[in-house]
């Protein structure tokens, strides 16, 4: 490797409760932008009826955890339907893959549809007791939901990754059906696969606490050429997204090219895709961003956040109505990770 060009990993850590709008051009912005943009997760999404607000939402995250609180307040019992969608993952013949738990068979790669496999290791907590997740696994090819197709033809959603690909032992007769299709090729499945959770959300007269963790997944960008980097540069998408400012670009490029193996992560959520209504106002916001080392980098918006501890960030607000997206940028030491 040239010491002007650097292998960078992109770690899309999906995170919600999003203050800043998308900005505008992000739809055309490129191919590694539409990259990041694919592998968002949609959630939680909820439509709040009249007389339950939100008094209060916090937002904690770093590279590997993502947890949102909400309080909310209501006069008279409400229930509310939630859903919280992962991303599409692919199944196979990638570098992201997602699979059955180790040990899982075929009968567990069938039911994936009604048992979907938490792959982000999502959680729920309402005031402070586990909630009970359920929901559906859906396979997506270029848009379209084929779980039926696959499922009609014995063929699992997925398999164990540990194990060996059952797509090659599929009979002839179903094997084609599936190249037929564009599902298979050379033996590798052509779908992604997408968990989606909702459960109703019980709103007793007070306050209601929600909390909800899960962990990030991860993207690469590869052999990005430090002396053309348009996406960082003073006009690029990257520096509108993640308010970038001068005095991070020269850190960063000093570290890119010091040839101390630091990583590229940008995390990023959907918390209302342009389909869906807008996401609820709340009283009060907080937002904390953990860059775990102080000779790590971070950068996000708004930019007048203020710096809590030597890797800390926050940034509170009032009565603010939310955009559609929150993103973070870590630059990442391989000395600046935690030893969990």
């Amino acid at each position: 490797m040239s010491p002007r060009r650097l292998a960078i990993g992109c770690g899309i850590a999906l995170l919600s409760a999003c203050l800043q709008a998308v900005p505008a051009g992000a739809e055309t912005a490129g191919p590694v932008q539409a990259a990041i943009r694919s592998n968002a997760a949609e959630g939680p999404i909820f439509e709040l009826p009249a007389g339950v607000r939100i008094t209060r939402q916090d937002i904690a995250l770093n590279p590997r955890h993502v947890t949102l609180t909400y309080v909310f307040r209501t006069a008279q019992r409400h229930t509310v339907p939630f859903r919280f969608k992962l991303p599409e993952m692919p199944v196979d013949a990638s570098p992201d893959v997602v699979g059955l738990p180790a040990g899982g068979g075929l009968a567990e790669g069938l039911a994936a549809d009604r048992n979907p496999v938490n792959y982000m290791n999502l959680s729920v907590q309402v005031n402070g007791a586990p909630l009970a997740l359920s929901g559906q696994g859906r396979a997506i090819q270029d848009g379209k939901d084929v779980t039926r197709i696959l499922l009609d033809a014995g063929v699992p959603l997925l398999y164990d990754l540990e194990g060996e690909a059952p797509w090659p032992h599929l009979p002839a007769q179903t094997r084609a059906l599936l190249k037929a299709r564009g599902l298979l090729s050379v033996d590798a499945a052509n779908w992604n696969y997408q968990a989606r959770y909702t459960w109703n959300q019980v709103f007793e007269p007070g306050e209601t606490r929600v909390e909800i963790h899960y962990n990030p997944n991860a993207f690469y960008w590869s052999d990005i050429d430090l002396d053309d980097f348009p996406p960082i540069a003073a006009g690029g998408w990257a520096n509108r997204t993640y308010c970038l400012d001068e005095a991070w670009r020269r850190a960063f490029f000093r570290l890119a090219r010091s040839g101390a193996g630091h990583e590229l992560y940008a995390v990023m959520h959907v918390l209302a895709p342009k389909d869906a209504p807008p996401p609820p106002a709340a009283a009060q916001y907080n937002l904390k961003v953990d860059k775990y080392a102080p000779l790590n980098l971070v950068a996000f918006c708004p930019a007048e956040s203020r710096k809590t501890s030597p890797s800390t960030f926050e940034w509170q607000a009032r009565d603010v109505t939310p955009g559609r997206t929150i993103d973070a940028l870590f630059f990442m030491g391989p000395d600046g990770w935690p030893t969990d």
